[in-house]
């Protein structure tokens, strides 16, 4: 069995044009917004526009939908908010 473990698709979009340092930026105010305010709408609200950033952006949703293999209920009631 073979995995890919690149996540890059090269592309000529506003988001792989953007400065990486800008990127970088984007990533740790999303990730500070997300663990300041655990509400499930400003969460939501954080799922959407990464997914609306990466839809604009023409990446797959293949390259997109990667969750962990945390969906069984045993593992999902053992979360401790």
């Amino acid at each position: 069995m073979s995995q890919r473990f690149d996540l890059y698709v090269p592309r000529d979009s506003w988001l792989h044009r953007l400065d990486p340092r800008t990127k970088l930026w984007i990533v740790l105010l999303a990730c500070t917004t997300a663990l300041i305010y655990k509400h499930i709408v400003v969460l939501a609200g954080l799922l959407i526009l990464a997914h609306l950033a990466l839809s604009s952006a023409q990446i797959p949703g293949d390259r997109t939908v990667t969750l962990p293999a945390l969906h069984s209920s045993h593992d999902l009631a053992n979360i401790h908010y």
